[in-house]
């Protein structure tokens, strides 16, 4: 009986340590991902802005 407890214990400690590691591994992936897609928004305005201003031109 107490073998089981103890084995319980184990398996629940392990569940809790592997849950709290996957938020922490989430959280700092979320974090580079949105820094990430923050760069890349930014880029693809300054991108768009350049092919409006290109298009917009007077031609010769």
């Amino acid at each position: 009986m107490r073998r089981n407890r103890n084995q319980d214990f184990e398996s629940t400690s392990n569940i809790e340590v592997a849950t709290s590691l996957r938020a922490k591994v989430t959280k700092s992936l979320e974090g580079y991902l949105g820094e990430r897609l923050a760069v890349a928004s930014a880029w693809a305005c300054m991108l768009a802005m350049l092919v409006r201003t290109i298009v917009s031109m007077p031609g010769e």
